[in-house]
């Protein structure tokens, strides 16, 4: 990581020992002198590349908060409304609804579950509506998820419904869901070191279908493109895949020899994904027309891999671990980027989003308690962070990244839990 530069300590030796001269230099000269100490950025091993060219910041970056746009003070877990017209935040049992444009409060509720949000959703729904998903914690009693009905103006309609179970950490905000949103999948303990995931049907609270064979905790869970597959990845060192209308055990994989963190679909639905911590980590991919074929594998992490998000056309695949983050090309099964921090263990690259607009490909990921994006058409690099990130060591670098394209924005959930939206070249 790169330090602060000592130049207060320089500035006053230049002052006690040569003071005549400082007044002597030029306004340039004196704006040089104060100039604030260099933004803290990660110490790199290996930079994202076009050309064989390493990148570069971009014009005014990196920045530090309070360059933002918009901001509400956390902390907050947070989403926003597939339309962009809404921001949720959810902070213990407290939940609020706010406009993106006006910037102000549009409704509020307390939810019914005992504990603290975990994760909070909003999705379309029927009516013009939203349909808003409560994940919460309470290690004394049964983990729920909160479901409640908005109307197209934002306001809180009807009952809230209570589901037994919690979304996974890995499979970000919308991941538990199917396409369609009807259904999602969540994870519940039933014994100790034995547990289940449960596909829920939204206009059917009581009916569910019970996905069991799992030995230890499961850590990631997936709906199939077309929904008619799940794939669940857990610690147990086994993945499987199911019939998600019936429940079916219809293929497992392993025993992968470690701890499985997270499953997925490609967005075209002819690969799931696998990830695996064994003596050594690593990607692997089977065609869903042959699961019994041996795997892609893509190899050389250091660590949990624990998040990886695809291009919308499945051609290319970008993986995160501790200080690490690598692209694949899945045709050629190569890797094709890697950006590698000197920091082995101080912070999990996170939250890797794909952002495809005419401008071309752009990768944003979280890492140093900042937010970071890489421009595969400029080489160039964006990010926004705290002036100061040894404070957030250990306690990630934030949560839920959103691209705002009808404002221009891109931010969500950072480090302090704070959400802020920043300006942004889309």
């Amino acid at each position: 990581m790169n330090l602060r530069l000592a130049s207060s300590a320089l500035l006053g030796l230049l002052a006690g020992s040569n003071a005549r001269s400082l007044t002597t230099r030029t306004s340039a000269d004196r704006v040089r002198a104060v100039a604030g100490p260099a933004i803290p950025t990660s110490t790199l091993v290996s930079d994202f590349k076009k050309n064989n060219v390493s990148s570069h910041w971009a014009e005014g970056h990196p920045k530090v908060w309070g360059a933002e746009e918009v901001k509400f003070k956390g902390p907050f877990v947070a989403d926003v409304s597939p339309d962009e017209k809404f921001v949720v935040l959810a902070i213990d049992a407290n939940l609020t609804i706010h406009d993106l444009s006006t910037r102000k409060l549009v409704s509020s509720v307390k939810t019914d579950f005992k504990g603290y949000a975990q994760t909070v959703t909003i999705l379309s729904g029927r009516n013009g509506g939203y349909d808003v998903f409560v994940s919460s914690r309470n290690y004394s009693i049964e983990d729920t998820i909160t479901g409640l009905h908005l109307s197209p103006e934002g306001t809180i309609i009807g009952a809230q419904t209570q589901y037994l179970g919690r979304f996974s950490s890995f499979d970000g905000r919308r991941g538990p869901f199917s396409r369609d949103g009807q259904r999602f999948l969540v994870q519940t303990g039933t014994a100790p070191r034995s547990e289940l995931t449960i596909i829920y049907d939204i206009d059917k609270p009581h009916s569910n279908v019970t996905l069991a064979g799992h030995t230890d905790s499961i850590m990631s869970s997936a709906f199939s493109p077309d929904g008619k597959y799940v794939s669940t990845a857990a610690w147990d060192g086994y993945a499987k895949v199911w019939n998600a209308s019936t429940g079916e055990l219809l293929h497992t994989f392993g025993p992968t020899g470690g701890q499985n963190w997270l499953t997925n679909f490609s967005p075209d639905g002819k690969y799931i994904l696998m990830t695996n911590a064994g003596n050594e980590p690593s990607v692997n991919i089977w065609p869903v027309a042959n699961m019994s074929s041996k795997p892609i594998v893509f190899k050389n992490f250091r660590d949990w891999i624990r998040t990886a998000s695809w291009t919308s056309d499945s051609k290319l695949l970008a993986v995160g671990s501790y200080g690490l983050i690598q692209v694949f090309s899945v045709q050629n099964q190569t890797a094709i980027q890697r950006w590698e921090s000197e920091d082995r263990y101080g912070y999990e690259a996170w939250n890797l989003v794909w952002i495809e607009s005419e401008s071309g490909l752009k990768l944003a990921y979280r890492v140093t308690a900042g937010l970071e994006v890489y421009d595969f058409e400029t080489n160039l690099k964006y990010r926004w962070g705290p002036d100061d990130y040894a404070q957030y060591d250990g306690g990630g670098s934030g949560d839920g990244t959103y691209v705002i394209k009808s404002k221009g924005w891109i931010g969500g959930s950072d480090a302090d839990q704070s959400v802020r939206f920043f300006d942004f070249p889309i």
